[in-house]
């Protein structure tokens, strides 16, 4: 798993690279829309979000950012229904 999007879902703030501090902004659209989703349109969701950023970063930047924002949107849903039911 991503380590430090379980970091920030733990409420540690790590920080982006200086030149990639657009990365948080994107990351936190993207798993919205994926939180908004049913699970089914996640591959669609990713899939287009990846093809916009291939226009305008690198293809390593480009899969960082929707695997932080897929890994997030996972993490979020985990803890949401950890926290609404003791089994």
């Amino acid at each position: 798993m991503n380590l430090g999007e379980i970091l920030r879902a733990a409420g540690y703030t790590i920080s982006r690279l200086p030149e990639l501090d657009w990365q948080e902004e994107i990351v936190q659209n993207i798993t919205t829309q994926l939180l908004e989703s049913d699970g089914s349109s996640s591959n669609a969701v990713a899939s287009e979000w990846y093809t916009r950023l291939l226009e305008k970063v690198d293809h390593r930047i480009a899969r960082w950012t929707v695997r932080d924002a897929l890994d997030r949107s996972v993490i979020q849903r985990g803890l949401t229904s950890a926290r609404s039911s003791f089994f």
